[in-house]
């Protein structure tokens, strides 16, 4: 509220003078003047700034510095890594239990598209969150579902976030391999098909569509999905029930965490990709809340420091707390970060 009083107070001044200049040239006589106008506080990109790097925290500094951070050109970086950094010596990451039936199947974050996948184990079968680049579906999911105990055979269904090639890329292994049933939202297979497949990647075949509410169940597991566009056109963001220990928790997946539009788009091009990723973090925000969400996953490790949390997890002693369970003010804070970010691109046009 400090910025508030001096802005206002500012605006005051500046007022002040202009009328007594503009009184000294008119021969000491007043003339009528609009009224100074001032924007709102909670309209500024100062004040979204401020909050969202208040909501972040350390927890999540990695979603801050993909949206605020990143705010003037928030794609750069996130093509295909080089084949130079293709190799699992540059992205190999061991796969780590982190619920008592959720995986973490991931890469090292060694190129800012290294991405990260998770298994869901149940009572019937596998069910995948995403399925990395075609180049490291077969270690990081098949593999490290194998370390993990698990039979890469049970993955009954890929549920695919969004239509970006670091996230579908294995889906078509996964369907030859393991006949997996594969999942996106209609408009991002849409979004996939319009601008032509990555020739780098093999296409996958047809995917079922996921629809705003959608329910998957397998075994005693309900995947609860909403279709929430802004990082593509059909991002998809999920509710997962997990347990550690036996305690229950609520798992968010904020299915896409950058904006969408590059350096050199248009001013409505930009406008509009601020507008859609604001509405729809506020509208999971509120999802969030009612859903009572105390842990929140994502899709790229540096989105939710998974390699310091696995490493904490592969010491952690009985009685200690899973550093995944942020608690429920704390995994709303993650969506505040989405919120606060957005609000300030759309500041920056008034």
């Amino acid at each position: 509220m400090k910025l508030h009083i001096f802005n206002t107070a500012r605006s005051k001044l500046i007022a002040l003078v202009s009328v007594v200049i503009l009184t000294a040239s008119c021969g000491g006589q007043e003339v009528a003047m609009p009224a100074p106008t001032e924007t709102p506080i909670e309209e500024t990109v100062n004040y979204h700034m401020t909050m969202a790097g208040q909501a972040a925290g350390f927890e999540h500094i990695g979603l801050y510095n993909t949206t605020c951070a990143r705010m003037g050109d928030p794609t750069a970086g996130r093509e295909r890594p080089p084949e130079n950094l293709q190799s699992p010596d540059t992205w190999g990451m061991e796969p780590a239990q982190v619920f008592d039936q959720v995986y973490w199947l991931g890469e090292y974050p060694a190129f800012e598209s290294n991405p990260g996948a998770w298994g869901i184990e149940t009572s019937e079968g596998i069910i995948v969150l995403d399925a990395n680049f075609d180049y490291s579906v077969e270690q990081t999911v098949a593999e490290g579902l194998r370390k993990m105990g698990l039979d890469p055979m049970d993955i009954e269904y890929v549920l695919i976030s969004h239509g970006h090639g670091d996230h579908w890329g294995g889906a078509r292994y996964l369907q030859d391999e393991y006949g997996a049933t594969v999942l996106i939202s209609e408009a991002d297979w849409e979004f996939i098909t319009s601008n032509g497949y990555d020739d780098s990647m093999p296409n996958p075949d047809m995917m079922q569509f996921i629809h705003e509410g959608d329910t998957l169940t397998l075994g005693e597991t309900t995947i609860t999905m909403h279709v929430t566009p802004g990082h593509t056109p059909g991002t998809v963001s999920y509710f997962v029930p997990v347990t550690d220990n036996g305690e229950p928790h609520v798992a968010a997946v904020w299915g896409g965490t950058g904006l969408a539009f590059r350096a050199n788009s248009d001013k409505e091009t930009k406008l509009a990709a601020f507008r859609q990723y604001n509405e729809s973090a506020k509208r999971f925000r509120e999802l969030v809340q009612e859903a009572g969400a105390d842990v929140m996953l994502g899709n790229h490790s540096y989105l939710v420091l998974a390699v310091e949390k696995n490493e904490i997890l592969a010491n952690r002693q009985p009685g200690d707390p899973n550093p995944y369970v942020l608690g429920h003010d704390r995994t709303v804070d993650y969506m505040n970060v989405a919120v606060h970010c957005s609000a300030a691109g759309l500041a920056s046009f008034n």
